[in-house]
């Protein structure tokens, strides 16, 4: 583990400890309250976390621009529409949201788009079944 690490975790600790206090000192909140929203809110951060992590290797596509001048430039007889269509048939069939149809280059790969598909949600899908 490295040093930058444990110091965002004893940061975290600390504000965690912190917040605590305040709310046992000055909101006369129960003990046994001050648990519960600690458990909870370890419990959302938990979550946040692993959705960032789940979306890492779909990144490299992500952080594309639009790429519709390329399809044009690939198929000059089809239609704006055309491609349209077939780049939302291609990101409804992996379940991406729509907005991200553009990321897509004509030079990708089906099996590799697949493959990191595959490799997001059986990461996702085995955590929950923990």
């Amino acid at each position: 583990m490295s040093l930058i690490r444990i110091s965002i975790g004893l940061l975290l600790a600390g504000l965690f400890l912190t917040g605590e206090l305040f709310a046992f000192w000055y909101l006369d909140l129960p003990a046994e309250w001050i648990l519960v929203v600690l458990m909870l809110f370890a419990a959302g951060m938990g979550g946040a976390i692993r959705s960032v992590k789940a979306d890492a290797p779909m990144r490299p596509y992500w952080e594309r621009a639009c790429e519709g001048f390329y399809w044009r430039r690939r198929f000059p007889a089809a239609s704006r529409a055309e491609i349209r269509e077939f780049l939302n048939l291609f990101v409804a069939a992996f379940g991406f949201p729509r907005r991200q149809r553009c990321r897509f280059s004509p030079d990708d790969k089906v099996m590799g788009v697949s493959w990191m598909y595959i490799e997001r949600f059986t990461r996702w899908e085995a955590w929950l079944t923990i």
